[in-house]
């Protein structure tokens, strides 16, 4: 059955209860069906093999929507793994089959001794798949006392063992104090060579790198660590703000900071990376940049408050920053007016810092047809697509379900939907519409935060199914993962 793909249209769907642990159950007026494969939480963890290991967790879910959480596979093959967290459980880590969507690897509490386990999922900080290599995968282990941390690690899931890692020492003059990784939002570059660690410090940045505040882009082609690049607030004194991420682009070529401040709002500034790893600031025509503000000292090259933002490449080649733009006011090129027209997800292209509207508002719904809010945003599909298939190239994103804990229907509530990004100008727009998550967004633990597979013809989300749901009773943060696609 073919995804759902006008999108003018607006189907109504009959509250369903929570499917159960494993089950499917078909979207018909999507053309799509939902899969659980996150468990019943005090119950227990059935592997695929050997007894039961611990019991599931209220949150059994993919970590994120950048972090994919599927292997690597080639484009008409599916991926073999699916990494999935038990927060708060033991064991926290789950590497799944896809096949039944049961465990195969976890860390502690199993040891060495058991096949199950897996050492470096035991010593991770923080964790991703490579793209481009079905078997492999990034370890960050933060900062010990011991000095035995501070590593990244490059590993062979299936036999457990190091492929290369390399010490990476944290900038700044307090390791220990340092938030110091991918920052739970970094991403890989899609030929899975490079990486971008960052650190993040409250207290004001030092003068010269290393700085509190700074990054390093990891070759693992080359083998190769830094140099670290001084990431500079905008402010010329006072307020310095908080790193939140930084990613690098799908191709390599940018590195995206991204930064809040006191004042909760939020910003993005672009870096070119250079061969030997060292990343400028690029430089952003001011028309398409912040608004002329005489705080901020240096405002070429920062990108407006542009909410969970991801990067992507259009089908023409070019790079982008993808999410949805929270404060059109901020910017020199946006307003609320364009937001309510044209929709208020964006992309930027990061050459150039020109950003275009990617999904409808009353110029395509009509006249007083509003636009649910774009939620979270996610480029993972790094396998290309085409004009008509999803993939790099291809944007996903999620649709608030609820405004301060109400039901509000308006297009595209609670929907998961791809967009196409063709070029810079966008001639057409053209979407792929996956089915809505039935989720309570109001609290963070509810939000789908959904991932595409790498050849985004699956979707994994989360959802409490509080929302258009027959299943009463049960708390806002028993939130598992679901996996939707094409039935």
């Amino acid at each position: 059955m073919a995804l759902l793909t006008d999108m003018t249209a607006f189907p109504t769907l009959a509250p369903v209860a929570r499917p159960d642990y494993l089950a499917t159950i078909q979207v018909p007026e999507y053309g799509s069906k939902i899969t659980r494969i996150g468990g019943v939480t005090g119950q227990p963890i059935v592997f695929k093999t050997g007894s039961p290991v611990g019991v599931w967790q209220p949150y059994a879910t993919h970590h994120y929507s950048k972090d994919q959480p599927w292997n690597h596979a080639p484009r008409g093959e599916r991926p073999t793994m699916f990494a999935l967290e038990n927060r708060g459980g033991s064991p926290s880590k789950l590497i799944l089959d896809t096949e039944t969507w049961k465990p195969i690897y976890c860390n502690r509490p199993l040891t060495a001794s058991d096949p199950r386990f897996r050492r470096h999922l035991d010593i991770a900080e923080e964790w991703r798949w490579r793209p481009g290599y079905s078997n492999q995968a990034i370890t960050w282990v933060k900062y010990r006392s011991d000095g035995t941390g501070n590593k990244i690690i490059l590993w062979d899931v299936p036999t457990d063992t190091e492929i290369w890692s390399a010490t990476v020492p944290v900038p700044g003059p307090n390791p220990a104090g340092a938030k110091f990784g991918m920052l739970s939002e970094g991403t890989m570059s899609d030929d899975g060579r490079y990486l971008v660690l960052c650190t993040a410090y409250a207290t004001p940045q030092l003068a010269v790198p290393p700085t509190a505040d700074s990054f390093v882009v990891i070759d693992f082609v080359a083998k190769t660590v830094g140099p670290y690049n001084a990431f500079l607030m905008p402010y010329a004194t006072g307020d310095k703000g908080n790193i939140d991420f930084a990613a690098i682009s799908p191709l390599g070529n940018y590195v995206v900071v991204k930064y809040s401040d006191s004042a909760v709002e939020e910003y993005a500034r672009c870096f070119k990376r250079a061969a030997t790893n060292v990343c400028t600031p690029q430089v952003h025509s001011r028309s398409y940049g912040l608004r002329t503000d005489a705080t901020r000292s240096d405002i070429y090259g920062w990108l407006p408050w542009i909410s969970h933002g991801d990067t992507n490449v259009a089908l023409n080649g070019q790079e982008f920053y993808v999410g949805g733009m929270r404060k059109p006011e901020l910017s020199n090129f946006c307003s609320t007016a364009n937001c309510a027209a044209h929709g208020k997800t964006v992309s930027v292209d990061l050459a150039t810092g020109r950003h275009h509207h990617m999904s409808c508002g009353t110029t395509q719904l009509g006249s007083g047809r509003i636009e649910r809010d774009f939620q979270h945003g996610s480029g993972r599909a790094y396998l290309p697509g085409t004009l008509t298939e999803p993939g790099r190239g291809w944007h996903l994103c999620s649709h608030e379900a609820m405004v301060n804990g109400a039901a509000d229907e308006r297009w595209y509530t609670d929907e998961i939907i791809f967009w196409r990004i063709t070029s810079l100008t966008h001639p057409t727009r053209a979407c792929v519409r996956f089915g809505t998550t039935h989720t309570d967004d109001s609290d963070y633990f509810g939000e789908a935060q959904p991932c595409p597979s790498p050849d985004g013809t699956q979707v994994a989300f989360k959802s409490n199914w509080l929302r258009n749901s027959l299943t009463t009773g049960q708390a806002i943060n028993d939130t598992k993962t679901y996996i939707i696609e094409a039935a």
